[in-house]
């Protein structure tokens, strides 16, 4: 009877051993469990933020590519008004370039048969002493003036 009791002690014994390492392992279990979650979750949190730090690099990147173009357009815009103007004055200097030299042609044309009826005033004064009166035309030229030419 002795012996059986010591064996049904010794069974309880390890029976109650037994609970208490499975307990033990289980708690273990959990612990581990519970710092792989963590784990798990600060890398997640760190892969966020990175991921958040690169959105934003990307984010600043874009922004400034867009600052970019509109410069670009901007300058463009600038450009394109500059040849307009540009092309606008090239037309009103051609335009007045024309109309000078037609002024300078007229005038010379005008110069020219001033000068030939001159010319004549003085050739008729040469041969008469005298101007004709249908000569001078209203124009009233002094005789001091003629005797310049003679």
């Amino acid at each position: 009877d002795r012996n059986e009791c010591a064996r049904l002690e010794l069974m309880t014994a390890m029976q109650q051993d037994q609970l208490e390492l499975r307990d033990r392992l289980q708690e273990r279990q959990e612990t581990a469990d519970a710092l792989v979650m963590q784990t798990s979750r600060a890398m997640q949190q760190k892969m966020h933020v990175k991921f958040e730090e690169a959105l934003m690099k990307h984010d600043h990147h874009l922004a400034r590519v867009a600052m970019a173009n509109r410069a670009l357009e901007f300058r463009k815009q600038q450009l394109q008004e500059r040849d307009a103007r540009d092309t606008s004055h090239k037309v009103k200097y051609k335009h007045l370039l024309h109309k000078a030299q037609d002024v300078a042609q007229t005038h010379w044309t005008v110069m020219a048969k001033k000068q030939e009826h001159f010319s004549e005033l003085v050739q008729v004064y040469k041969e008469n002493g005298e101007f004709k009166k249908g000569l001078l035309k209203g124009n009233a030229v002094a005789p001091e003036m003629v005797s310049l030419f003679i």
